[in-house]
C-alpha cells in the first residue's frame, strides 16, 4: 500500500485524525493541511513514509510496516526526531503512526516502544485494513 495515494483528501486525513487515532482536535485546524514527503520536516528517511502537518499543531509521520528493516531502533530514531522537530517548531504534538499488517507478536512489540513516551508524543499501530476502512 502506498500511504501517499490514501492521504490525499482533507476529508481521509480528518477521518484517520479523529476516528483512527482517537485526536479532538477542533474543525477549524483541518483548514490548513500540509502532505508531504520525508522532506517535509525530516523526521524518517523512509521514501515510502509521509508526512502529515494539521493546523500547524499536529504533525504525523505515517510508515509502512513492511518498508522498516530494523523496527525496533527505527521507531525509537522516528520518535526522537519527531519531539524534536515538534519542540522546534512549537507545535502541540508528534503522532508516529506504524501501518501495516502485523502478527500479535509484531504488534505487542510496536506497542510497547509506544510505552514512557515524553509528554504529547504518541505511538499509534494501524491495520491497513482498518486505515482503508476509515479512509473510505
Amino acid at each position: 500500500m502506498k500511504l501517499a495515494d490514501l492521504f490525499i483528501s482533507t476529508r481521509v486525513i480528518r477521518a484517520v485524525v479523529r476516528d483512527a487515532l482517537r485526536c479532538g482536535c477542533p474543525d477549524d485546524v483541518f483548514d490548513d493541511i500540509q502532505v508531504g514527503l520525508p522532506v517535509l520536516f525530516g523526521t524518517h528517511e523512509l521514501s515510502s513514509g509521509i508526512e502529515i502537518l494539521v493546523g500547524r499543531r499536529l504533525l504525523l509521520t505515517l510508515l509502512p510496516f513492511q518498508d522498516l528493516r530494523t523496527p525496533e531502533e527505527e521507531v525509537r530514531l522516528v520518535l526522537e526526531n519527531g519531539r524534536k522537530v515538534r519542540d522546534q517548531h512549537a507545535f502541540n504534538r508528534f503522532r508516529l503512526v506504524i501501518v501495516g499488517d502485523f502478527d500479535m507478536e509484531q504488534r505487542h512489540q510496536l506497542e510497547q516502544l509506544g510505552e514512557h513516551l515524553a509528554d504529547r508524543v504518541h505511538l499509534h499501530v494501524l491495520d491497513c485494513d482498518a486505515l482503508r476502512r476509515i479512509a473510505l
